[in-house]
């Protein structure tokens, strides 16, 4: 991610040029293609020449779909999510609860939520039938889950 702060004139460049396949919600963060790239490159002083890397993005389906687009890198689609329609709704109702999501004037807590689980049942029917998605991980444990994630990284570089 470029940071608007410390990026300046060149950051506003690429915005006009609309090179930023993301901006956070604030606008100050950017995610291109390039600094997907670079990260790539950038390696530490302590690893050997030629030490395969990946990048981790957090991407939602509109993201993941752009980054589909992009031809210079290698895209490994990992789907995350939880493994259940109430336990959607129980994090949605929690987001909820501490401000995350915001209950628009004039709809309801039970229309939001409608809306939201009607969003991820049709994000979700995306990533099975788009086949940009090459693993699943489907469970509200973090540790398993990022197990689950090292595996699927070390099978794509065997």
């Amino acid at each position: 991610w470029m940071d608007k702060n410390m990026a300046g004139a060149q950051f506003e460049v690429m915005e006009r040029r609309g090179e930023f396949l993301k901006m956070d919600k604030t606008g100050r963060y950017g995610l291109s293609v390039d600094s997907i790239v670079n990260a790539v490159d950038m390696g530490s002083e302590n690893e050997p020449k030629g030490t395969k890397k990946a990048v981790v993005v957090d991407a939602d389906v509109e993201l993941a779909k752009e980054l589909s687009k992009v031809s210079n890198i290698r895209l490994v689609g990992v789907w995350v999510g939880l493994d259940s329609i109430e336990k959607i709704q129980e994090r949605a109702r929690a987001q909820m609860a501490s401000g995350d999501i915001v209950i628009p004037p004039g709809e309801s807590e039970d229309s939001v939520l409608r809306a939201r689980v009607k969003n991820i049942v049709k994000d979700i029917e995306y990533g099975v039938l788009s086949g940009i998605f090459e693993f699943t991980i489907l469970n509200d444990d973090i540790e398993e889950s990022l197990q689950q994630l090292k595996a699927a990284a070390e099978y794509c570089f065997k």
